[in-house]
């Protein structure tokens, strides 16, 4: 969880580690024209931004590293969403770098329900495993695109990633 405090007169927020009262800020939105905040007044506003909640996950540790882990990851989390029937926006996919002992390159991918509590879609995820791993090959089997497209790895939610997906990297490590 992040803390953070806030100004009472612009709106502007700052991690908690990092301020200091008496310091100048920048207007969150300057509709006067002027950017400088001119509250100098200690901010008393203490903030968390982000939330906890429970969840079901599911997580895959591939045994060796794919040379794309973003774009298996969205295959997988596409596939699980096809094999049962839900809509993308009910499943989330993250991955994390783990360090390993012998110093090579490894990751998992976690996949997990977006309903706070876990709606149970991962765990049905964990029994049709098999199946979710053939549905993404077959996303990225003969497809026309170069590398990667919206039916296969791209959505608007992984369009930070795009440049790093690659139907291939997912075709070659699931085969």
């Amino acid at each position: 969880m992040a803390y953070a405090v806030l100004c009472p007169d612009c709106g502007c927020s700052e991690p908690l580690r990092s301020y200091k009262a008496g310091k100048k800020h920048q207007r969150l939105r300057a509709l006067s024209g002027e950017r400088t905040c001119n509250n100098d007044q200690p901010w008393t506003k203490i903030l968390a931004y982000g939330h906890k909640f429970q969840s079901c996950c599911l997580i895959a540790r591939p045994v060796s590293m794919p040379a794309s882990v973003e774009s298996v990851a969205y295959a997988l989390q596409r596939a699980l969403c096809i094999t049962l029937q839900i809509e993308a926006s009910d499943i989330g996919v993250s991955w994390r770098w783990l360090a390993r002992r012998d110093k090579m390159p490894s990751a998992e991918i976690v996949l997990f329900d977006h309903a706070p509590g876990g709606a149970g879609f991962v765990r049905d995820g964990f029994e049709s495993w098999n199946k979710i791993v053939l549905t993404a090959r077959q996303l990225c089997e003969g497809h026309v695109c170069d590398r990667a497209c919206y039916d296969c790895l791209k959505s608007y939610r992984n369009q930070t990633h795009h440049d790093k997906l690659d139907k291939s990297t997912v075709l070659d490590f699931l085969t």
